[in-house]
Parts: structure tokens; sequence; C-alpha cells
């Protein structure tokens, strides 16, 4: 297994857009960006925060929901700005309580079968764990069948999902992306992209969305049982990294 610890020798560089939130045209824009720069210089780690206002990213295998559009234009009329991502996974919400943030990686570029796909994934494990170490909590790592965007690296305490991981290998480049639930109404969230799937007629397809149940998904600030935001979860990754000898800049 590829441990993070193996790239702390080089240096990374945050751009955090926390300040500034873009919109998922232009973060994903970024993301493309960073696979770019870290294939045509390997000496370097990139870690990107970007989050959004209301918005829902979706994945490419929504798009074949049957009624795409009228699902699609349902999002729209709620005030939620909707893009697709090129990466894996189904559709999740970004919100003033939402994480999002992207690791940048450079893999082996003389054996490609020296990182395999489950390392990347395992890699942002290991950060969201070292992140939280503190708390006491048993973070589990399983799907969650009926959450939102639910996969194997689903994040979770006490069963209740808070977070899920995508990841993109271009050439000797990887980029691993997360989105963590802070704070904010997580059953709204839920119910939003029921709805979507709804308006898609999802029943009537032969892939098998999610069946939706916002009882087995929540926020990280309740699971750990104190007041979290965002800012602060962005500090908290920044002290884990600098804690395992990572040079920020």
């Amino acid at each position: 297994m590829t441990s993070l610890n193996l790239f702390h020798q080089l240096p990374l560089t945050v751009l955090d857009d926390s300040r500034k939130p873009s919109t998922a045209d232009s973060a994903l824009s970024r993301s493309q960006t960073l696979l770019e720069l870290v294939n045509n210089d390997p000496n370097h780690v990139f870690l990107h925060f970007w989050p959004l206002e209301n918005t829902v990213i979706l994945g490419m295998i929504d798009r074949q929901l049957p009624s795409f559009e009228n699902a699609k234009k349902y999002l729209e009329n709620q005030g939620y700005q909707v893009a697709i991502r090129n990466i894996g996974g189904l559709a999740v919400v970004s919100d003033s309580g939402v994480l999002n943030f992207s690791l940048c990686l450079p893999i082996g570029q003389n054996d490609d079968s020296s990182f395999r796909i489950a390392d990347g994934y395992l890699i942002m494990v290991d950060l969201i764990k070292e992140t939280l170490k503190s708390s006491g909590k048993v973070i589990d790592v399983e799907e969650i069948s009926q959450s939102y965007c639910p996969g194997k690296y689903d994040l979770s305490i006490d069963g209740k999902k808070f977070a899920g991981i995508a990841q993109r290998r271009k050439k000797n480049a990887v980029l691993i992306s997360i989105y963590l639930s802070v704070s904010g109404d997580q059953e709204e969230r839920c119910r939003l992209l029921s709805h979507f799937y709804r308006e898609g007629k999802s029943q009537e397809s032969r892939i098998a969305f999610p069946n939706i149940n916002s009882q087995c998904m929540a926020n990280l600030s309740d699971l750990l049982e104190t007041p979290l935001t965002v800012d602060q979860l962005i500090e908290m990754i920044k002290v884990a990294l600098s804690q395992n000898c990572f040079q920020i800049k």
C-alpha cells in the first residue's frame, strides 16, 4: 500500500478558495490544471480547498436518468447550480456547510503497478482519520448503500455517513477528491437529491440509482458532538499534515 507519508518530502502547495467560493465549473477546471501541473513536474503535491455555494455536482452516470433534463431543471428551480464532474460517483450536494477538497499527487512514472486504485482512496482515508484522531471516534470505511453517492470508501461514524471520496488518474498524477458534510441541514440535502432522482424517473432505469435514506447520513459536527465549521476543519487538516512532516507553502 502507498502511504501519504511517502510524499512528505515534496513541497505541498495549498490552494484555498474558502474565502472566495468559486463556481463548480471553475473548481473542476482547476482540478484538471493540477493534474497537468503534477504530470509536468512530479516534485510537487497540491492541496486544493474548494467550498461551493448551493451546488449539486453530478456524476456522469446521473446523465443516464430516463428524465435527466427534468431532474436537472428541478435542481435549478430549487436555486442550485448544476455541474457534471468527470471523476467517479453520483450526485452530491455542496453548500456553506460542506467542505470539498482535493489532493493531487505524483505517482510511479516507471512502474504503474506500484500505485493501485485503492491506494488513492486509502491515502485520503488516512488523512481524515489523522485529522479527526483527537475526537476519539471510530471512523468506519464501508459503503453506506442508502446514502447519496454511495461507494466502497464512504466514511461514517456509528453507521452515519459524513464523507465520500472519488479520484481521477491521468498519466503520472492522481487527484483524490472528498466532500465532508460539516454542518447545516443534512436532511434537506438528502431530500433534495431524493426528489432529483424521483424527477429523473430513476425507478424506470436499469441502473441502480440510490434510494436515499436521510437517517444514514449526518454532519460531522453532530457526530463529533461539538460545533465545527468548514474553516475550522480546513485548519485541522493543515495541522494534521504539518504534524506528519509536510512543509506547507
